[in-house]
């Protein structure tokens, strides 16, 4: 783990001080992507702290979202009176019979890829 942050081990105390938290700011030498150089990188470690924390708390967040969307439709296709030939159903095979169909079909295309498209829940841009 102390080879993984190696950059922290060198880190040097700046005279900067954080205006919200009034600790000093840690300075760092980074590599530069693609380069041998190297630049020094300062930040409030509070901060970084809180930005960590934040994004964590967005991601636990989107994760919890994703859980009752699937919670939820999965009741729905289990309890759902959709026959079997009809759930891989999607625009991209439908077979047209008439030409009022074929407008229609071309209509719904034309909408808004937001729209879910299919029975089991993906888009008809996602295959």
């Amino acid at each position: 783990m102390k080879e993984q942050f190696k950059e922290f081990n060198n880190r040097k105390i700046s005279d900067k001080v954080c205006d919200i938290h009034q600790v000093n700011y840690w300075e760092i030498s980074v590599p530069v992507l693609g380069s041998s150089e190297r630049k020094v990188q300062a930040f409030c470690p509070e901060c970084v702290k809180g930005e960590i924390k934040q994004k964590e708390k967005d991601l636990l967040q989107q994760f919890e979202d994703r859980q009752v969307y699937f919670k939820t439709y999965d009741v729905l296709m289990r309890d759902s009176t959709i026959p079997n030939e009809l759930k891989g159903a999607t625009f991209d095979n439908f077979f047209v019979k008439t030409t009022e169909e074929r407008q229609m079909l071309e209509f719904v295309k034309g909408a808004s890829p937001e729209v879910p498209c299919r029975y089991d829940g993906k888009y008809s841009n996602q295959r």
